[in-house]
């Protein structure tokens, strides 16, 4: 069986969110926002993806995986992949002329929409697993900022202290009454992951990680709050969420696979950002992740757990496929889980790799690392440096590979580090920044 894979990223935002981050100008011909999604595919598989990798990665990939480029169907649709744009014309025919007998295919999409499920009608492939949920607008529905709030309330999983309103009124109110028990805010947009929707609130105006701007709470906050109700809904999602912050505290993610009898874990990790910021406005950036999470083993028991439970809740409602669920500990080992994201996580693809490479239980033994914030540089310099410098991933053993040059992700080259302790994936990130920065 052949796997047809679509890297429909993004889709799940809203228009502005990706406006107001820049994710719609990295989706274009040129970048390579989904070059990481490559390293899912075995010969024979294609993967319809916004924007095309960049000349020589996949020759590059070649080195590790064996798999010819030849051997790999690449679809790029020009821009972010909405249902409109996946069920078109263009698009179909080219899936159609590669997917000959649909019934030996599979398909595997980021986010599994109502499109996705109508692609595989079109082609006669057989439709995936949760496809009624989909097709009833399920996967976008628990996707939501406040469905998240409501079903953990449901069962019991712990998150902030918050509120999701319905008006700028009830905004003002909220920030009022939640101010007096925290000094930060966070105030979120329905539709967006990676804390690209939300907005921090801060007494002393310092960054918020997990925003993408954070702004001073002034004594009488009725303009902030009209400000933000305009700025964070939309037509169809006139909700805000509105949350205390916990600060400090060691922020984590779950990821799992759902099918029709269980949840299988796939992998958990820890969350980094950096400790400085660039202005009084901005935010702590997203400078990777590291699996898996050096957390105590009764800490890390207790975030797994906690997650399935919510993780599990979803599978009965009829949700299928990969979704992540993150959170953070605090010091005092209080556990807090903030969204959920009903499709595939970032560290999915690490994971994915990790196992190609080391096995099913390679977490017993290695340790990997995503690393988002070295220099970007052409994709030619970055595999010569990586090779001069001997830091280059070696099939069995340590190194680091390259998942991207141009990511969207975060502010430089996407690459990912394999070492057998956090001591060697410590090392070699010291090495590797080293090298970039000379």
């Amino acid at each position: 069986m052949s796997t047809l894979y679509i890297a429909n990223i993004r889709s799940d935002y809203a228009e502005s969110v990706r406006a107001a981050t820049g994710l719609a100008e990295h989706s274009l011909p040129g970048g390579d926002t989904a070059a990481r999604f490559l390293w899912h595919l075995e010969s024979g598989d294609v993967l319809v993806t916004p924007d095309n990798p960049k000349a020589g990665f996949q020759e590059y990939m070649e080195r590790y995986t064996g798999v010819s480029p030849d051997a790999l169907h690449v679809v790029c649709t020009g821009g972010l992949i909405d249902d409109a744009t996946l069920l078109s014309e263009l698009v179909v025919a080219q899936v159609r002329n590669i997917v000959v007998n649909p019934m030996e295919w599979t398909l595997e999409a980021f986010v599994l929409t109502p499109g996705v499920v109508g692609l595989a009608a079109i082609l006669g492939m057989s439709p995936p697993a949760g496809h009624e949920f989909a097709s009833e607008g399920g996967v976008a529905l628990i996707n939501l900022k406040s469905s998240f709030r409501a079903l953990a309330a449901g069962i019991g999983v712990p998150i902030p202290m918050g509120v999701t309103v319905r008006s700028a009124d009830d905004l003002l109110s909220s920030i009022l009454q939640l101010r007096e028990h925290s000094d930060a805010l966070i105030v979120k947009h329905q539709r967006g992951g990676g804390g690209r929707g939300n907005i921090g609130l801060s007494r002393s105006a310092t960054g918020l990680s997990g925003t993408r701007a954070t702004v001073r709470m002034p004594d009488d906050p009725a303009e902030l709050a009209t400000a933000l109700w305009n700025d964070l809904t939309e037509d169809g999602n006139t909700q805000v969420t509105v949350e205390c912050y916990v600060e400090g505290g060691r922020p984590f993610y779950v990821e799992w696979y759902v099918d029709e009898a269980r949840a299988k874990l796939v992998s958990t990790g820890e969350i980094r950002y950096s400790e400085s910021v660039a202005s009084e406005e901005a935010s702590p950036v997203w400078l990777g992740l590291g699996l898996p999470g050096s957390f105590s083993a009764y800490a890390s028991n207790r975030i797994v757990m906690e997650s399935f439970r919510f993780i599990e809740h979803l599978r009965t409602i009829g949700y299928r496929g990969y979704a992540n669920i993150d959170g953070l500990i605090t010091d005092s080992g209080v556990l807090y889980f903030h969204e959920i994201n009903a499709r595939w996580g970032g560290g999915l693809v690490v994971a994915a790799i990790a196992e190609k490479f080391l096995g099913p239980t390679w977490s017993d033994a290695w340790c990997a690392s995503m690393i988002l914030d070295v220099p970007r540089l052409q994709l030619g310099v970055v595999i010569d440096l990586l090779d001069q410098a001997g830091l280059a991933y070696s099939r069995g053993g340590e190194g680091v590979l390259i998942l991207g040059v141009d990511s969207d992700l975060g502010a430089g080259c996407e690459l990912m580090i394999i070492a057998r302790n956090r001591e060697g994936v410590a090392r070699l990130e010291a090495k590797l920044r080293e090298v970039f920065l000379h």
